[in-house]
């Protein structure tokens, strides 16, 4: 009883931030103009309309996969700007309980669940993002989707039922944001070399296999037919010419920082003449793409307003600010935590989190839009460490093994 009454009041707690920082935004007064605010915003409309209201094809279908547009133009259907609003509302809180879920399970510790779930229910910038209508929420919905499914499954996951829950979250996630892709892949390796070392029963897990990349393979499809492209989408290759590419050229040339003259030289190039360059210029591309990433870790959120909200754009920037310094204090930590423990669900958790903070370093105009994704991942891997490097740390309301994960099988 006294379990669920703090599940309730955790909540709660939530819903009394949110609203505080919707208010302080004056979102609930201008939700439309609000949610459809960013540019982006406008591609994933157009394709949500071509996708669900038989609109003509856009350009930018090349670049946003099928499904946050199908899922927004759902909403937009069901309930206009309310309805888009209630579905990132109900994907943030899930996030929220998703992860401190899988905390639990995870470390037997609800204290460490409480904790993980205040550090993601209070960062302003995942409650900003939930006011745009953008994928960042979805993301994180199915990163935390994924954390779950990687705390009640056995490791390795050998039942159809475990590779469901932990390879559908990584497809989805990859026809979200492609980038995703490379987590994907590595997952299916491991799963493939899970599957080849069981003597008997591979069928099963061959299928849900299968069945799980069927977002993929639609997809697929659905760019082959609609845009002549064989890939999942065009987005990659765009973001690292026209943001990266030309970052490293305008500083190489002493070009204009906002890089649309840089851009116009740069989109001439073929794929072996930005690889040539890169090549020529190998200290100022490692360099940026240092700078990158240190600028995205410590930026604002660029959807709060400097001089409307300045006390909440303080508390974002500062809030990121303590968050780089939590990430180095917790390097030894989760390094100590693997070879004490060698938890193998710690090691997939911190090489996610180290994947989702690095991909976006290819741009860096975004403010902590992408950064902030990784925070579900890190909130639980750092809280799993500290549970294996401080097995005695409190555990009050314990929960006599009921919440906790299965154990790791050995091949």
């Amino acid at each position: 009883m006294r379990r669920v009454s703090l599940i309730v009041a955790l909540n709660l707690l939530a819903v009394a931030f949110y609203a505080l920082v919707a208010l302080r935004m004056g979102f609930f007064s201008h939700m439309s103009a609000t949610l459809f605010s960013s540019p982006d915003s406008h591609s994933y409309r157009d394709v949500a309309d071509w996708l669900v209201g038989g609109a003509a094809n856009p350009f930018q279908s090349r670049h946003r996969p099928f499904l946050y547009p199908l899922l927004l133009g759902v909403a937009d259907g069901i309930g206009g700007a309310v309805g888009v609003w209630a579905l990132n509302a109900l994907l943030w809180f899930g996030v929220l309980n998703a992860t401190a879920l899988a905390t639990w399970r995870m470390t037997g510790r609800i204290v460490l669940a409480a904790i993980v779930f205040l550090i993601v229910a209070t960062n302003v910038s995942l409650i900003v993002l939930s006011f745009q209508a953008l994928t960042e929420l979805t993301t994180a919905f199915l990163e935390a989707a994924w954390i779950l499914g990687l705390a009640i499954s056995s490791i390795p996951p050998n039942r159809p039922r475990e590779i469901v829950l932990v390879l559908l979250p990584l497809s989805l996630l990859t026809v979200v944001k492609p980038g995703y892709q490379v987590l994907l892949l590595g997952g299916l390796v491991l799963l493939a070399a899970t599957i080849w070392r069981m003597r008997r029963g591979r069928l099963g897990p061959i299928i849900a296999v299968a069945a799980c990349c069927l977002p993929i393979a639609f997809q697929v499809a659905l760019m082959a037919t609609a845009n002549h492209f064989i890939g999942l989408s065009s987005t990659g290759a765009y973001e690292i010419k026209d943001y990266y590419v030309s970052q490293v050229y305008a500083i190489a040339n002493g070009l204009p920082s906002d890089l649309t003259a840089a851009r116009s030289q740069v989109d001439g190039m073929s794929n072996a003449q930005v690889a040539d360059f890169l090549l020529a210029h190998p200290g100022l591309a490692a360099h940026t793409l240092v700078s990158n990433l240190h600028q995205n870790l410590v930026s604002g959120s660029n959807f709060i307003d400097v001089a409307t909200n300045p006390t909440l754009a303080a508390a974002v920037q500062l809030t990121n600010r303590a968050y780089l310094v939590l990430h180095l204090i917790f390097l030894p930590i989760v390094a100590l935590a693997v070879w004490r423990s060698r938890d193998v669900r710690l090691v997939l958790l911190y090489v996610f989190t180290v994947v989702v903070i690095i991909l976006p370093t290819v741009i860096v105009t975004q403010g902590d839009r992408y950064s902030v994704m990784a925070l579900p991942l890190w909130a639980t891997a750092y809280a799993l460490a500290l549970a294996r490097v401080w097995p005695s740390f409190p555990v009050p309301f314990q929960s006599r093994g009921r919440y906790r994960a299965p154990e790791q099988t050995a091949g």
